[in-house]
């Protein structure tokens, strides 16, 4: 015998020989030699439960009894090809669609943003997280004196925008930069053309490399656009090439890169500022490339040096400066975290709704294992090692279905998903060791997940009964497993189809805001010195223009950003959504008054009592059954000192946009009186085509101001920094909730089906009985519709909560969907319908069935 590794003979002949002792002590007592040894087995139990006992004692037992379920595992893949199949393919897109999301949230959180060499690239940032490190003088010097960094590329934050040639008035940005900038970020070619030299920061010449984005949109991809002067601004601009970018390093969309030289001869076009203008002005962010050698901990050792040598270091942004990776998490790590656990939320949804629906396809088969698991529980084997033999077949299949998720990673366009959340400056997203390693946890939580159900299903059972057979036609109805599983599915499907709905709902209704956006002008005017005319002269100046029918004013643009004022009452202290504005501002934006009057110019004058304008939200919510006009609120003034505010009118409700974070965005609003000295945005409302009066719009504020002002509707506007963000999310919950349905229903229609098939003998007996088939199809559906009516009323609960949380956080752009009945009856019936559609087969197959033949069976 050999002691130290023992094999399965030396258990044998140990075990006879333990019996055979056993049976001589039983002759010895006067027993017959056939009863002795009979006794004894019995006396010494089950001899396959004994050696299984002393097998997990062996050293490599769990290696072997792994591999062996492995192989059987494998097998029963095999012998099940077409249940196997529809189960991968299921936890694949589950896997898949929650790993391509990852992986997109993974290059925008936490990569760097370029694709080329990535352990190299740093980005400047300030403690403040404004990114403005350094005057044009102090990059210059840091750039000839560093070690650590082969190359050290600038870009201002004074950015410009103006028209580019023959357009409607929508501005382009353009990005002043260090002439090696777009080397540094990126080392992928220019499609067309050239990028800028470092000859272009010394020359006077204006040359600027356009963007990407901006070739393929406007200029059609047009290859001769290299070398074509067009005017920027008025100013005539050369074309030197096409770079593959289309964003700055620190996520801003962008146009045009020009050399940072330039923007003294392009000072008007910079409506924030002329910071660039100054030599010592600290508004340039910095990126580099670290030298062979160093690390970003040594280069930051380095420019703390550097830079206290700066004869200005104590009013520059350098003392604060640090070295990142130019992540999102490398800045803000809470943000970062937040956007990660959101992003993941919906997919994360459609991943439990593929456990659900694969638990329900398993089941089926697990009651028929029953049998299978009743005879290797009767020869000695353990409940724990066949949960472990399921467990790791169900890990098989997830294992296959993570090489269908591959697929589904390569071919999900990563780039449309980060358009989600604004324009990326990579050019290439791809899947690093975080997205291998969050799609191994995935596979393994969705076979534990998936599986777990049918596992106990499998061994829970009556031994002697199953050894019959009896249990695999036992199943009456769905039993609280199932309808579990189907109601799980009901409930997460409907969030996300009320989620789809809510956003569609609020995209139609973001189309018609309730005010005029597609002829109303919008200008931003100018915050800086020189500018001599108000708002009110400037208002009265353009109203001269042909086919201009109103002007107005207002401190904010309706939807792009909202004021806020905090009222002391009534009730309780609240912020709540406000502008000021013109007394035309009402004509202007086309917006009714529904109760009382508008502003009138003499208000403008009034002292003691503010007039104020209210939405008719804002009345329902603070004056529910009372007549709000003349009805005084406090505001909280300067100081604490409170200020009286009377409600002269209340106005139709409009779209409202992102404030203050306590403001809700729940429709409520307040107008107030602008003072006719206060900046803001200059309103001019028009008839016919937009491209004349932009353009006269845009000259005659230029002659009044000395500066090219970027004009352009309202409509466009909310084009460009929402309705294009608002449209890619809306196709991308729709394809979601898709999914999710069609995995629900998937679910739904397997578990009908194996009902189906377990009571035909009840069935049959029925029809025997007389039960017409009308009485039958009801008694097949009616126990599927009650989880998912359950699910419904559950996921609609859940959806509100989502919903509102996601207000909260400024996640989406209205306060309407959480609140939207249209949203939760349209998901609702939806869900309902194709749920019906799907138990309709089987319990149509189930009225058919011949009751003789159901009967004859075992």
């Amino acid at each position: 015998m050999r002691w130290f590794r023992r094999s399965d003979e030396d258990y044998r002949e140990e075990i006879a020989e333990h019996v055979e002792l056993e049976t001589q002590a039983n002759i010895d007592r006067g027993m017959d030699p056939g009863e002795a040894r009979r006794a004894a087995r019995v006396a010494f139990g089950s001899l396959a439960s004994v050696r299984q006992q002393l097998h997990r004692g062996r050293r490599g037992y769990w290696r072997s009894a792994l591999a062996q379920d492995v192989r059987y595992g494998l097998r029963m893949i095999r012998r099940n090809r077409l249940l196997s199949s529809v189960v991968v393919l299921i936890m694949g897109l589950g896997i898949g669609t929650t790993t391509a999301v990852f992986n997109a949230v993974n290059a925008l959180a936490f990569a760097p943003p370029v694709s080329s060499d990535p352990e190299s690239f740093v980005l400047f940032v300030s403690e403040d997280g404004t990114g403005q490190v350094a005057s044009r003088r102090e990059y210059e010097s840091l750039r000839t004196q560093t070690r650590s960094m082969r190359q050290l590329a600038a870009w201002s934050k004074a950015y410009l925008a103006a028209p580019i040639g023959e357009t409607d008035g929508a501005r382009v940005q353009g990005v002043p930069v260090s002439c090696n900038l777009l080397t540094t970020i990126s080392d992928v070619p220019p499609l067309a053309g050239r990028l800028l030299h470092e000859e272009d920061c010394t020359s006077a010449a204006l040359v600027a490399v356009m963007s990407r984005d901006l070739w393929r949109l406007r200029f059609t991809s047009d290859p001769g656009i290299v070398g074509k002067s067009i005017s920027y601004g008025g100013h005539p601009l050369t074309i030197v090439g096409v770079a593959a970018l289309s964003a700055a390093p620190d996520g801003l969309a962008t146009g045009l890169w020009l050399p940072y030289t330039s923007a003294r001869q392009l000072k008007e076009l910079n409506v924030y500022g002329t910071d660039l203008n100054r030599d010592d002005s600290p508004s340039l962010g910095m990126v580099g490339r670290l030298a062979p050698g160093y690390s970003r901990r040594a280069a930051a050792a380095e420019f703390r040096v550097l830079t206290s040598r700066e004869p200005h270091a104590d009013s520059s942004f350098l003392v604060g400066m640090k070295l990142t990776d130019g992540s999102l998490w490398s800045m803000a790590p809470a943000d970062t975290l937040w956007m990660f656990s959101t992003a993941l939320a919906f997919p994360m949804v459609v991943t439990l709704i593929v456990c659900a629906a694969v638990a329900t396809l398993l089941l089926s088969r697990a009651v028929k294992r029953q049998r299978e698991m009743a005879i290797r529980l009767a020869v000695g084997g353990s409940r724990f090692g066949l949960f472990r033999m399921l467990l790791v077949e169900n890990v098989l299949l997830s294992g296959i279905a993570a090489l269908v998720s591959l697929a589904i990673l390569f071919l999900t366009p990563t780039g449309a998903l980060l358009s989600l959340w604004g324009p990326v400056s990579s050019t290439a997203i791809r899947p690093d060791w975080k997205v291998v390693t969050f799609m191994g946890v995935m596979t393994f939580f969705t076979a534990v997940a998936a599986g777990l159900a049918p596992a106990l299903e499998s061994l829970n059972l009556q031994l002697g009964e199953s050894l019959k057979g009896r249990l695999l036609l036992a199943g009456r109805g769905i039993t609280w497993t199932r309808a579990l599983l189907v109601g799980a599915q009901v409930t997460f499907s409907m969030v996300l189809l009320v989620a789809a709905a809510g956003i569609i709902r609020a995209e139609r209704f973001l189309a018609n805001p309730g005010f005029e956006s597609q002829h109303v002008l919008s200008a931003e005017l100018p915050r800086k010195p020189g500018v001599a005319q108000t708002p009110s002269s400037l208002a009265a100046l353009v109203g001269s223009l042909p086919r201009v029918r109103s002007t107005a004013y207002s401190t904010t643009l309706p939807l792009v950003f909202e004021g806020a004022t905090i009222l002391e009452s009534p009730g309780p202290r609240n912020q709540v959504l406000s502008a000021r504005v013109s007394p035309t501002y009402f004509d202007a934006l086309g917006i009714r008054i529904l109760q009382g009057r508008s502003f009138e110019v003499a208000d403008e004058s009034r002292t003691g009592e503010r007039p104020v304008v209210v939405s008719q939200r804002f009345a329902t919510r603070f004056l529910p059954g009372q007549n709000p006009i003349g009805y005084v609120l406090t505001e909280s003034g300067p100081a604490g000192k409170p200020v009286r505010l009377v409600i002269v009118g209340v106005a139709a409700d409009r779209a409202t946009g992102f404030g203050p974070l306590k403001a809700p965005n729940d429709g409520s609003f307040i107008y107030q009186l602008a003072e006719p000295s206060l900046k803001g945005y200059l309103l001019v409302r028009f008839d016919g085509d937009v491209r004349g009066i932009a353009t006269a719009l845009q000259n005659r504020l230029k002659e009044a101001t000395g500066w090219v002002i970027p004009v352009s509707t309202i409509q466009t506007t909310l084009e460009q920094r929402m309705m294009l963000r608002i449209r890619a999310f809306e196709r991308w919950m729709t394809a979601i909730g898709a999914i999710g349905l069609g995995l629900a229903l998937i679910g739904v229609f397997g578990l009908l089906a194996f009902t189906a098939a377990q009571r035909r003998k009840e069935i049959a007996i029925r029809t025997t009985l007389g039960a017409c088939r009308p009485d039958i199809f009801r008694a097949m559906v009616s126990p599927a519709m009650r989880p998912t009516g359950i699910g419904i009323v559950v996921g609609a609960f859940l959806a509100f909560a989502a919903l509102r949380l996601a207000e909260s956080q400024r996640m989406v752009p209205v306060g309407v969907p959480s609140i939207d009945p249209v949203a939760y009856l349209a998901g609702g019936l939806l869900l309902l319908v194709a749920a019906l559609a799907a138990m309709t087969p089987p319990a149509y197959r189930a009225t058919r069935s011949d009751p003789a033949q159901a009967l004859r069976e075992d």
